[in-house]
């Protein structure tokens, strides 16, 4: 089995208005597409595809589900969906598990893991670190040209301290399976740690847990460069894979 990462497909087909992803940028253009035919190049059947993070811009469940009938007929493989600060869709795991008993080959991780051929997987969300811009988007300016410049609040703080909570949480609960593995990946939406780079609750957790490998998404423009983060840190290997830092190819990871 091997891994691959893409984070960002940003998909809309079951949205009452699709959202054309090349007003960031004439690379997005049809980047569904781009994603889908680079995929299918050099997926077998037995490879695992983790997708880090903002998967739709569908608002409600209902919206959501061509875009995961896509995934699963049009990508070959394993699936494993962690979510991000775009899937508002994603508001009842009931609904999500019933659904997925039809989309078989994909599953999801919400601040919990799974093992897998001596592979363990936690996935979450995350959320921006102390030192970060407060977290509205990180295309460095939008479409309307707006640019978010507003410095890290409160709110941001209460979901920073949260989710690192869970992840936690998910973290103690696989220790005390005593489950055995070989290799173990965090795959976070958000970066582990700020456009600094500096430590965070994020970075104490894969310190703490020995993680190997992390996995992140979010990025994108600009930020690819300014912020982004791909190589060795304290013997973690660090993979940034949001759709456009990785030209829409999904990146090997094991």
């Amino acid at each position: 089995m091997r891994i691959f990462s893409i984070g960002d497909t940003h998909l809309s087909f079951g949205c009452p208005k699709p959202k054309p992803m090349h007003v960031f940028g004439e690379n997005w253009r049809n980047h569904y597409d781009q994603i889908k035919n680079n995929w299918q190049q050099i997926a077998k059947p037995d490879d695992l595809l983790i997708i880090a993070g903002d998967i739709s811009w569908a608002l409600r469940f209902n919206e959501v589900l061509p875009d995961l009938e896509w995934i699963h007929s049009e990508l070959p493989g394993k699936k494993i969906l962690i979510f991000g600060n775009h899937d508002f869709w994603f508001k009842s795991k009931t609904k999500l598990n019933k659904t997925l008993e039809t989309y078989d080959s994909i599953r999801y991780l919400d601040a919990t893991y799974i093992i897998e051929n001596d592979i363990a997987v936690i996935g979450g969300r995350g959320w921006i670190s102390p030192g970060s811009l407060a977290s509205k988007d990180m295309f460095d300016k939008l479409p309307n040209n707006r640019e978010f410049k507003e410095p890290f609040t409160d709110n941001d703080m209460k979901i920073y301290t949260r989710e690192y909570n869970n992840l936690k949480k998910a973290f103690e609960e696989l220790k005390n399976s005593n489950q055995s593995y070989k290799t173990l990946i965090l795959a976070l939406h958000y970066p582990a740690f700020n456009p600094q780079q500096e430590d965070s609750l994020f970075t104490s957790l894969i310190k703490e847990y020995n993680v190997n490998i992390f996995i992140n998404g979010h990025l994108h423009g600009q930020s690819i460069d300014l912020y982004g983060f791909t190589g060795i840190k304290e013997n973690c290997a660090y993979h940034l894979v949001s759709a456009d830092s990785i030209n829409f190819t999904p990146k090997q990871i094991l």
